[in-house]
């Protein structure tokens, strides 16, 4: 297996299928038929997409939690005096 190989395996599958939300995957299975995402590209492009989104989301809530530690700390800092 190449390492490109290595790096696709790795993207999927690090889930237990069982404790998926069944109507959750009923609802994409049906996406992807209804709106005709046939070609693997297609819903690599949906995919990427979505993680996108995740990434910046992520990002979003990491800047919420730094500005409640520093809200904290200052809130801290000015019970003490």
């Amino acid at each position: 297996m190449s390492k490109v190989d290595e790096a696709v395996a790795k993207q999927y599958r690090q889930y237990d299928s069982n404790n998926l939300d069944i109507k959750l995957v009923r609802i994409h299975v049906e996406a992807i038929a209804g709106e005709e995402l046939w070609p693997k590209a297609d819903i690599a492009r949906e995919l990427a997409y979505r993680d996108q989104q995740i990434a910046e989301l992520n990002e979003e809530v990491q800047s919420l939690i730094n500005n409640n530690r520093a809200l904290c700390a200052k809130l801290s800092e000015a019970t003490m005096v």
